[in-house]
C-alpha cells in the first residue's frame, strides 16, 4: 500500500473537506523514542499492527470528537471496503502527540502540544492501524521538540489561568483537566489560552478560509 491509498479513502470520508496532513510509521519506531513519561499515559500497539496512520486535521477548539467518534470511523469503514478488513482502532489508548512528532507532522510545543507543520496548534490527531505494509513510511528526524520555542517568552505557559507547569511536557494534568471540565459539553467555551497565545501557530490561520475555522459537527459524548 501507499499513502495516495488512504488519500483517496480520507478524502472520500472528508465530507466538509476540512484541510488535513497524513503520515504513516512502523510501530517498532515507537518504542526506541517513548520517554518514562510518554509511556504513563500511552499503551503500544498490538503485536499484528505493522503500520499506523497518522493524521492531524484542522480545528479550532480545545476538545472537538467529531474526528474521532465520526470521522475516524468512516475512513475505517471505506478502507475496509477497499482493501478488506486490515484497518483498526485502539479507542485511543495510544499517544497520538508522540505518534504525529514520529510521522514527521509537527513538534512537541513548550506547552506540551503537537505544534503541526501545517495547522500550528490548532489541529487535532488520530490515528488508524493496520496489518499492511506500506511502500514508504515517515522519517523521524530524531527531534521531539519544537527549536523556535527555545527562545519563547511563552505567553502560552505565563498566561495559564491555573499556572499550569509545562516545559514540553504537562505535569498539571489534573489541574488542566479540572479547569476545562465544566464546560466539556461546550467545547466552544472551554480555555484554549495556550493555544491562542502563540502568534506562530494563529499566523498559520491565515493560510485557510475563514470558513474552515469553524468547529465542523458535535461531540459525541
Amino acid at each position: 500500500m501507499n499513502i495516495p491509498d488512504i488519500d483517496t479513502a480520507f478524502r472520500e470520508a472528508n465530507e466538509h473537506n476540512t484541510p488535513y496532513d497524513i503520515g504513516i510509521i512502523r510501530p517498532g519506531d515507537i518504542v526506541p523514542v517513548w520517554s518514562e513519561y510518554d509511556r504513563r499515559y500511552s499503551s503500544t500497539p498490538p503485536a499484528f499492527v505493522k503500520s499506523v496512520i497518522v493524521y492531524v486535521i484542522l480545528t479550532t477548539v480545545a476538545a472537538d470528537y467529531y474526528f474521532r467518534e465520526s470521522l475516524t470511523p468512516r475512513i475505517i469503514s471505506i478502507l475496509k471496503r477497499k482493501f478488506g478488513n486490515h484497518f483498526g482502532y485502539d479507542d485511543y489508548q495510544v499517544n497520538r502527540k508522540q505518534l504525529a512528532v514520529l510521522a514527521g507532522l509537527g513538534k512537541i510545543a513548550k506547552q506540551s502540544l503537537v505544534f503541526t507543520n501545517k495547522f500550528g496548534l490548532n489541529a487535532k490527531i488520530d490515528a488508524i492501524f493496520s496489518d499492511f505494509e506500506f511502500d514508504e513510511y515517515s522519517i523521524y528526524d530524531g527531534e521531539r521538540y519544537r527549536e523556535e520555542c527555545a527562545s519563547c517568552a511563552a505567553p502560552c505557559i505565563s498566561k495559564c489561568p491555573v499556572k499550569c507547569k509545562m516545559a514540553y511536557r504537562l505535569d498539571d494534568v489534573s489541574a488542566c483537566d479540572k479547569y476545562i471540565t465544566p464546560n466539556w459539553d461546550m467545547p466552544e467555551l472551554m480555555c484554549r489560552t495556550c493555544i491562542q497565545e502563540c502568534a506562530s501557530s494563529e499566523r498559520l490561520l491565515e493560510n485557510y478560509p475563514s470558513e474552515a475555522h469553524k468547529r465542523i459537527g458535535h461531540p459525541e459524548l
